[in-house]
């Protein structure tokens, strides 16, 4: 028998998801994208692989995108912000990319930034995905439940549907939890 084998399950959810777990939202569904909405394979039995050797700055990476877009990417987050709406936005964009490159810059990011969880996703004729993150959004128990917890600083959803539409500056006035 020996010990049992381990295996890791792990991939991505694409912004777009939301759109279509909130019906208010589904219209705004890109008709063309190329990342699929989940993106997640099992990997194993799990082993320790070794991190690329050599020196990355960001200063390689060459943005996808001009000023303009990213001057009116940043307009609409301030005015989220000033609304109340979010306090806080992850503004992501791509960028040309080698996979040596990028496999050296995990390494020099996981040297001086110890996270628990991080990853990189390389993919065939899909972005490839570079994370350094201190929080988990999902684990599993042997009985095979899945836990959640909201990230840090999300406001509970009130039980009565007519509380869940609340006015402009609701999150900005409300002290964020830890």
């Amino acid at each position: 028998q020996g010990a049992p084998r381990r295996f890791l399950l792990a991939g991505y959810t694409s912004y777009e998801l939301s759109y279509v777990q909130e019906p208010r939202l589904s219209v705004r569904l890109p008709k063309q994208r190329r990342l699929p909405l989940l993106r997640f394979g099992v990997n194993g039995p799990l082993r320790q692989t070794a991190l690329a050797t050599g020196t990355a700055q960001l200063i390689q990476f060459t943005p996808l995108w001009n000023r303009a877009a990213y001057e009116a990417a940043v307009a609409v987050v301030h005015d989220f912000i000033a609304t109340g709406d979010i306090y806080q936005a992850n503004l992501t964009f791509l960028c040309g990319n080698n996979r040596q490159l990028l496999k050296s810059l995990y390494a020099a990011l996981a040297a001086v930034q110890p996270v628990q969880y991080g990853a990189l996703i390389l993919q065939d004729g899909l972005p490839n995905n570079l994370s350094r993150a201190p929080e988990l959004f999902f684990r599993t128990d042997a009985q095979g439940n899945i836990q959640t917890r909201p990230m840090k600083g999300t406001q509970p959803r009130h039980s009565d549907p007519a509380k869940r539409s609340r006015p402009p500056g609701f999150s900005r006035d409300r002290p964020k939890k830890p």
